[in-house]
């Protein structure tokens, strides 16, 4: 099978020269590894976390001409960088949500902890005050931002607490779960979550007083 170019051109910048004037050995395993690594570091948009992380090495005694220590600093790098786009899109996230609540129509999707009886439902919704009246549930007691990936992450967190589809027993750590999501959300919203939920839901109905004496 014919090589790839990008594999050629490697191969090509560590060939001695041929002209009879160079015996220098060719590479060893390592200095190739070692090059390849080097150059997937510099095309990374981590590279500036990626070239924290081999200070941090260097400063502890590693030597990031290893290239195992240098796969790790990669490795350490692009997780920091893809923890801080994360955390950029949850950011954004919830202005959207702050900006959306006006409309009273519709939001970016959250994932909602809803109580009926002594069992909570743990779904998503983009419409949350229709998805409240259809359910007919006693309270809303916690949302946060996110779609069915995030729900299906939560469902496997509390599995041990599930009881039939999407409905989990009300007990710890299920509860205290649900304090920690409202506590983050009211932080990062400015409000509380009762605040924010008042103009999604179905307004209730005030029953009229008599007026016979």
């Amino acid at each position: 099978m014919a090589k790839s170019k990008p594999v050629r051109t490697l191969v090509a910048s560590f060939a001695p020269k041929l002209d009879g004037s160079d015996d220098e050995a060719l590479p060893t395993p390592d200095e190739i590894e070692l090059e390849i690594l080097t150059r997937e570091w510099r095309s990374s948009p981590a590279q500036r976390l990626i070239f924290d992380w081999t200070v941090r090495a260097a400063d502890l005694g590693f030597s990031p001409d290893d290239p195992d220590i240098l796969r790790r600093c990669i490795k350490a790098g692009v997780k920091e960088f893809e923890s801080m786009e994360a955390m950029g899109e949850r950011v954004a996230t919830y202005r959207a949500l702050r900006s959306e609540r006006r409309a009273a129509v519709g939001h970016a999707p959250v994932v909602y902890y809803m109580r009926i009886g002594n069992l909570v439902k743990i779904g998503t919704s983009r419409s949350i005050g229709a998805r409240f009246a259809a359910l007919n549930a006693e309270g809303i007691m916690a949302v946060e931002p996110g779609t069915a990936d995030l729900e299906a992450e939560r469902h496997a967190l509390f599995a041990d607490l599930h009881s039939h589809l999407e409905y989990f027993h009300l007990a710890d750590p299920l509860a205290v779960h649900i304090v920690d999501v409202r506590v983050r959300f009211e932080a990062e919203m400015d409000m509380t979550t009762e605040e924010w939920l008042e103009p999604l839901l179905p307004k209730r109905r005030v029953p009229r007083r008599s007026t016979a004496a």
